[in-house]
């Protein structure tokens, strides 16, 4: 008997469907891209449409359209079927469970609880302006910081008074191409910090980093678009007058940034500089090889050269001001 999965993937182009996700290149009869599961320089993950079926050499997973989409959008078996045929009438499938929930810490973890979670953390009034409480704990974490709280707000981040059961947080919601909310990261204010992993843990996330962006109003409409590392770093250039996108943490680069990229003037780049920050920054682009994600668009790439050792630029705002910084970026920005 034909099963209604069995049925679906008969309809489906599994080249579609990755491609849609992954950019490929063709080589013979096989189609060739960079593995959107670990990060790598040269292509080892590829499909072989006539077989139904993809594998990356480098990491050495592999597998059929729906291994696929469960491994890419983070999801069961049954909400793969639904992503792939569009409907929510399917019959539930018994032969592939779901994947069992990450244990962190001891307690398990269903992200998606959370992410459901900020949608309705403030509530609206009768015209539907968001009733913000300005004197919570978060409030004051960034105003500490140099931030309003009221821009940070209007920019999708949420106060949470116990962010996956460890404690007060500051929220940053993290969208994809789409501006679908997919992943986010909790900065935790208050210590002692939970320990994981057999050290202090500040951030905790929720879902799959590497599929979004953190993004401040305006950052992918410019003609120019600013990257830097980490959300904190995005709302101190945005209020400065510089609408900014973010990684969370400098490996989690979302393998749709060149789309978004496309027609751009320019890429003006800047990580955290330590060694993690500047690795993940040529993994973005290596001015030295020519590689790296951003590679392939047409704008200037432009690293940004004006952090001083060990710092950021939520540290540079603390130390000199929004005036100083404004201009070293206006300098930055003319090339001066």
């Amino acid at each position: 008997m034909i099963t209604d999965a069995e049925q679906l993937k008969a309809r489906v182009s599994i080249l579609d469907e990755i491609g849609r996700r992954v950019e490929l290149h063709q080589r013979g009869c096989n189609w060739w891209g960079l593995c959107p599961f670990h990060q790598e320089q040269t292509p080892s993950f590829h499909v072989v449409p006539e077989r139904d079926f993809w594998k990356c050499f480098g990491c050495g997973r592999g597998g059929d359209v729906f291994d696929f989409i469960m491994a890419y959008e983070q999801v069961d078996f049954p909400r793969a079927l639904e992503l792939l045929g569009g409907q929510r009438d399917l019959p539930p499938v018994i032969d592939r469970p779901a994947p069992a929930a990450k244990q962190d810490g001891g307690r398990r973890d269903d992200w998606r609880t959370y992410l459901a979670g900020l949608r309705s953390l403030y509530p609206k009034d009768a015209e539907g302006k968001l009733l913000i409480d300005q004197s919570t704990p978060g409030a004051a974490y960034l105003e500490g910081r140099g931030i309003s709280y009221l821009f940070s707000v209007n920019c999708g981040v949420r106060y949470h008074p116990s962010w996956r059961g460890y404690g007060a947080a500051v929220v940053f919601p993290l969208r994809d191409q789409a501006g679908r909310l997919v992943a986010a990261e909790g900065r935790l204010i208050n210590e002692p910090y939970p320990v994981l992993n057999g050290k202090p843990c500040k951030t905790l996330s929720a879902g799959p980093k590497s599929l979004g962006t953190f993004a401040t109003f305006g950052a992918f409409e410019q003609s120019d678009i600013i990257i830097v590392e980490g959300p904190i770093n995005a709302l101190t250039l945005a209020q400065a007058g510089f609408p900014t996108v973010a990684t969370c943490g400098a490996g989690n680069l979302a393998r749709w940034l060149p789309v978004a990229c496309a027609g751009k003037r320019r890429i003006l780049l800047e990580f955290d500089n330590d060694e993690g920050g500047q690795s993940g920054m040529r993994r973005l682009y290596d001015p030295k090889t020519g590689r790296g994600l951003l590679a392939s668009t047409d704008a200037e790439i432009i690293h940004l050269p004006i952090l001083e050792p060990g710092s950021d630029w939520n540290d540079l705002l603390m130390q000199y001001g929004y005036d100083a910084l404004q201009e070293a970026l206006r300098r930055e920005l003319k090339g001066e």
